[in-house]
């Protein structure tokens, strides 16, 4: 009986050791007002015991509107969850008198730790942020998970996605359904869907405040964010999108589904902003 013990902690123990790879990908907008900018960005995974890992440290200037970057393949190692939590910080001066301020998102991305993953990051500089280091904002907020049933009642949510298709793309149209994630198979809430047609490569949608009302769905879990300097505790709300389209180099409609989940604090109104890589991308013709 002990040998199988042994052995069944072993398995246990590989389990949390071993992850697939995580290939992530950052978009980065400024302002054509802004000729040159630099910043520091810092990635890391939500550790809930106060101090998260910082796995990708990365300073750059750039003298473009868009800036995008793409990082080598790496292995987190694993974690004692089912689940990454990734985020990271953007401190920068694209702004209108060159101070430098510290962008820390109250969000983050949600990624099973089996298969090999993509995560897309996408943030708008311009102008915002915190006159904060960068460094200590990092450890100003700790998430838990904890085993209830509940409600939550949430502040508007401030919605906008920008999408990118293709110069070689004259003209394409889509339909996107935003929606809340629920853990429960097959019903997650859709709040939002909405039709487009465009002759740009660069389409932003945005949205009017949008208030969701709470969340009664019954789950395994749900997630608090506590503030350690105020200590209150926050739960929130996970969105993704389903966007089909004809983005592609044969017209045929594809669908397109990140399968990442935006975790956003549901204490206060929130910006939620997504991005969305088109050409040539999704199933068909379901997502």
């Amino acid at each position: 009986m002990l040998i199988y013990r042994t052995f069944l902690l072993f398995l246990v123990l590989i389990y949390q050791i071993y992850s697939d790879p995580i290939n992530i990908e950052m978009l980065i907008r400024c302002d054509l007002s802004i000729a040159h900018y630099c910043g520091k960005l810092v990635y890391y995974e939500m550790d809930y015991q106060g101090q998260h890992d910082v796995f990708k440290t990365h300073q750059f200037c750039s003298d473009y509107e868009y800036q995008q970057f793409q990082y080598e393949k790496f292995w987190p190692g694993g974690d004692p969850g089912k689940e990454y939590e990734f985020s990271f910080t953007l401190e920068h001066n694209c702004t209108l008198t060159g101070q430098r301020l510290c962008i820390r998102p109250h969000q983050y991305v949600r990624k099973y730790i089996d298969g090999e993953q993509y995560v897309e990051f996408y943030v708008k500089a311009y102008n915002r942020g915190e006159n904060f280091d960068c460094l200590l904002l990092m450890y100003r907020t700790l998430l838990l998970y904890v085993f209830v049933i509940s409600m939550i009642y949430g502040d508007p949510i401030n919605l906008e996605i920008l999408i990118r298709c293709d110069s070689s793309i004259k003209f394409y149209c889509g339909h996107i359904i935003f929606y809340e994630v629920d853990v429960l198979p097959g019903s997650h809430d859709n709040f939002k869907t909405d039709r487009y047609c465009t002759d740009e490569v660069w389409e932003e949608l945005k949205y009017p405040p949008i208030s969701l009302g709470g969340d009664a769905s019954p789950v395994e879990w749900t997630s608090e964010l506590t503030d350690t300097q105020t200590d209150k505790k926050f739960q929130t709300y996970e969105f993704s999108y389903e966007l089909r389209h004809n983005c592609t180099t044969d017209g045929l409609v594809r669908c397109v589904n990140p399968r990442q989940e935006i975790q956003a604090a549901a204490n206060k109104e929130q910006n939620v902003e997504l991005y969305a890589k088109l050409f040539n991308r999704g199933g068909y013709p379901n997502c």
